[in-house]
């Protein structure tokens, strides 16, 4: 640091006239504002200025030291060093043995036409580094996390940006979704009724390179059993009664060069099974009342909200089919288990339903709560036709508690009531405990009293009443603070 010729304390404090801007300022004023500590020796070593920090650190009082020698002070102080080699020092800890403090310091000549004519220490406490550390690993880790998100967003194909979820969790299955879209081997979806299975099915669909094919869905759990062998691999004239004149092309011919979608294939009954595998083995099918095989080109998403494994075991689904058609699993997180993403669904889903009704509509905080309490059983299916309803409903501007569905507001009630009731159970038998403990107290000492009035205040003869030993006696007396003086 260099300075002109003035002396180093007129530099600091520039008493000699008033300043009429920012750089007019005594330096001395500035320093004592900053949270370092500062201290400024002369070319004698003599202490010229320390701020209040100095005094805040280091419990030391500022006038004791001004006009000392450092020498004095702090015998080991680094800055004499520094004056004599004229090489700064930078970010080193002391430990200063007679004021049992850690110290981070900074120490720096000070130049004036070429000559060293002082030097200043900047120092702060080991702890409050340590705590900047920690602050700085911490804001890293949210930095890391976030640029890891945000990775995984610009690697997610564009159908896959789509999709409404910020959640940890769901962000790594569509992450995995996203990555094995390119593929062909058969997907199983699995999680619970509502949560955008065949969402994500399409979105598969149209990050792969059938994409310009179709996209065919069958609802293995809505077609009668009757109807679901035909109804997958369609059927040829005359081949049973009712059967449509010329027959019909069945769902996997018209997925020929797409995609398939087989949604609750856990309720696939057993003998279509057989045949679904046979698919999968070989590539082809036949239809129903006929001999020709057929050759197709597709890739099998299914889906299902059942445990399989468990199906397995009661011989409800073939095991080998299982392992057809589970090369890569994907389990959807059920919304309860995504809590974050619900207010930013429920705000997605308002502005949506807005729009087609041509009305302008905020959910309120009141709601906001309740959708976050609310254990979602219907999950995302649920939340949109909870919130159309609450949109439709609503004649104000901002959607309130009596616009939401009766089997939510009642869902709401419900759990008022009952921490209303477990709060209650948590005090009332404390109270009555101590009613009960007071009551016992109060006519214990009574019958002490009327004791000892009845023995004329003799203890003996009071000892004998009550019939309980001396010891006992002398207790009681402590306990109901009782003076026989």
């Amino acid at each position: 640091m260099l300075l002109n010729n003035n002396s180093l304390q007129e530099f600091i404090f520039k008493e000699s006239f008033e300043p009429t801007s920012i750089h007019d300022f005594p330096l001395a004023q500035v320093l004592n504002y900053i949270h370092d500590g500062v201290v400024v020796v002369d070319e004698k070593g003599v202490i010229v200025y320390a701020n209040p920090s100095y005094t805040r650190i280091l419990r030391v009082p500022v006038e004791r030291v001004i006009g000392r020698k450092m020498k004095r002070v702090e015998p080991n102080a680094r800055i004499l060093t520094v004056m004599e080699t004229g090489v700064p020092i930078l970010q080193e800890p002391v430990y200063l043995d007679h004021l049992k403090a850690e110290v981070i310091i900074d120490a720096t000549p000070l130049y004036s036409n070429g000559k060293i004519i002082g030097g200043v220490t900047v120092f702060k406490q080991v702890k409050e580094v340590i705590r900047y550390y920690n602050a700085l690993t911490k804001l890293n880790e949210i930095k890391k996390r976030e640029q890891t998100e945000n990775r995984h967003s610009s690697e997610l194909k564009d159908p896959f940006k789509k999709i409404i979820g910020s959640d940890p969790l769901f962000l790594t299955c569509l992450n995995k979704a996203s990555l094995v879209a390119s593929s062909n081997a058969s997907i199983l979806l699995g999680g619970e009724s509502g949560v955008g299975k065949e969402v994500f099915a399409k979105a598969i669909h149209e990050s792969s390179y059938r994409k310009d094919g179709p996209f065919i869905k069958i609802n293995c759990s809505a077609i009668p059993e009757t109807l679901i062998e035909s109804e997958l691999f369609g059927y040829e004239n005359g081949a049973f009664t009712g059967a449509k004149k010329g027959g019909k092309i069945g769902k996997f011919e018209l997925a020929h060069g797409g995609t398939i979608f087989l949604d609750e294939i856990g309720d696939m009954p057993i003998n279509v099974q057989a045949k679904l595998l046979r698919v999968l083995q070989e590539r082809e099918i036949e239809r129903v009342g006929g001999d020709q095989t057929i050759s197709i080109d597709i890739r099998v998403i299914a889906a299902t909200h059942q445990n399989l494994p468990e199906l397995i075991k009661n011989k409800q689904f073939r095991e080998d089919l299982y392992y057809r058609i589970n090369v890569l699993p994907i389990h959807i997180p059920a919304l309860r288990e995504r809590p974050q993403d619900i207010e930013i669904l429920a705000n997605f889903f308002t502005e949506n339903f807005s729009n087609m009704y041509n009305k302008k509509l905020i959910l309120s905080k009141n709601v906001l709560e309740i959708l976050r309490s609310y254990h979602w059983p219907g999950n995302v299916r649920q939340m949109i036709n909870t919130i159309e309803h609450g949109v439709i409903l609503c004649d104000s501007s901002v959607i309130q508690k009596e616009h939401l569905p009766q089997e939510i507001i009642q869902f709401q009630a419900t759990k008022v009531l009952k921490n209303n009731v477990e709060e209650i159970e948590l005090v009332e038998p404390e109270e009555e405990q101590e009613d009960e403990q007071d009551d016992e107290f109060a006519d214990e000492r009574a019958k002490f009293i009327a004791a000892l009035k009845e023995a004329q205040y003799n203890r003996t003869n009071a000892m004998e009443i009550l019939g309980v030993s001396r010891r006992t006696f002398y207790k009681k007396l402590r306990k109901f603070d009782i003076n026989l003086k």
